[in-house]
């Protein structure tokens, strides 16, 4: 509990004393006692705070009042006062300016908070303890990491790297401040740990999944956190391992570039990495894709109505655009122009807006077994 000064007139410092008034409100007056910033700004006044109003040499000026929640008071000859947002010094300052225009000489005015509302901030999304609030006990402030924290800490899916604070500004303007807690939890220079404010809601993303599809015996949607990220071998494993007839010697994983928005090819040796080659155990990324191939089939993924594995029959030929049509055709979102074939170490890209248009050569082209398709996505 802090008492705060006005730094107004003081008629005689004998005088204040003989009246009661402590020295510590001699030293704010002076300059002397400043408090802590976060401290103080933790204890800014809020709705439901009790406040002890006193105006020396007047005491019928003086009055015990509690912040209505609209965050004004109600204070003898000055009426209506806007206190929440405001320190206990700065409403000092106020209410003596609004003496002085009452005609009031010599109001020399000290605010104490004698009781706290409730500083309530909220923590929700990917920890153990999503959706609950926290309070703030002043003088003390809260930072991101430490709300984190008294929500039980992050859950493994948690997007560490994209965590937002939503705080709603006076004007009732919302505001979404980010925060990499990766950068502040690793220790990285300039990385830094906001102080909360009352009514603040810490927002934790799920990362994206990573997709597993192909010669795997539960392929589907898996998570991956930011703090956490996986191995090849390990993202496997979650998928229940690889089939007896996947291409152990050629799992692809794709990967969506940040700048470009293009998609890089990385493959993977699984045999060298059972024979102890280590290095080729790629970890595996939020948003990337996983395909284990298999010599008899065809895979397309991407912007397709059912992506997946197509059966490639003896002796039957099989085209680009017919594939493509046996996997369900083209989303609205396909970018048709510019499909993606992989085989074996090459890549190059297929043009499919008008496959059988005339004077075009091999603008659809025939697939052989272990071909991938990948149809991106285009929001034009």
């Amino acid at each position: 509990m802090k008492t705060y000064t006005t730094k107004g007139v003081l008629p005689n410092v004998r005088t204040a004393v003989r009246h009661g008034a402590c020295m510590c409100a001699v030293l704010c007056l002076a300059g002397f006692v400043q408090p802590n910033t976060a401290a103080a700004d933790a204890a800014a006044i809020c709705p439901g705070d009790r406040l002890d109003n006193r105006v020396f040499e007047h005491d019928n000026l003086s009055s015990m009042v509690q912040v209505q929640q609209d965050g004004r008071i109600r204070v003898p000859l000055c009426g209506w006062v806007e206190a929440a947002g405001k320190r206990a010094g700065e409403l000092a300052e106020t209410l003596s300016a609004r003496y002085k225009q009452a005609n009031i000489e010599r109001a020399f005015v000290t605010v104490q908070i004698t009781a706290y509302g409730p500083r309530t901030v909220y923590v929700i999304g990917e920890v153990l303890e999503g959706g609950k609030s926290i309070e703030i006990t002043p003088p003390a402030a809260l930072t991101v990491t430490q709300a984190v924290s008294a929500a039980g800490g992050f859950k493994d899916t948690a997007d560490l790297r994209h965590v937002l604070v939503r705080r709603t500004s006076s004007s009732g303007e919302v505001m979404e401040i980010p925060v990499d807690v990766l950068a502040i939890i690793s220790g990285r220079k300039k990385a830094s740990d906001p102080v909360l404010q009352v009514g603040d809601t810490v927002v934790i993303p799920r990362s994206k999944p990573v997709y597993v599809n192909g010669e795997v015996n539960t392929p589907g949607v898996y998570y991956v956190g930011t703090h956490s990220a996986l191995r090849c071998s390990e993202i496997l494993g979650k998928a229940g391992g690889i089939t007896d007839t996947a291409n152990r010697t050629r799992v692809m994983v794709f990967r969506r570039t940040q700048d470009a928005g293009d998609t890089d090819l990385l493959e993977v040796d699984m045999d060298a990495v059972f024979s102890g080659d280590f290095a080729q155990d790629i970890k595996v990324l939020p948003g990337d894709m996983v395909v284990v191939s298999r010599r008899l089939k065809i895979y397309v993924f991407g912007e397709v109505g059912t992506p997946g594995a197509v059966d490639l029959e003896p002796g039957l030929k099989l085209t680009a655009f017919q594939a493509i049509t046996l996997s369900g055709g083209f989303t609205a979102y396909a970018a048709e122009g510019s499909v993606l074939r992989v085989r074996g170490d090459k890549k190059s890209v297929i043009d499919l807006r008008k496959p059988y248009r005339k004077g075009v050569e091999n603008a659809d082209p025939e697939l052989m077994p272990g071909d991938i398709l990948f149809v991106p996505g285009s929001i034009w």
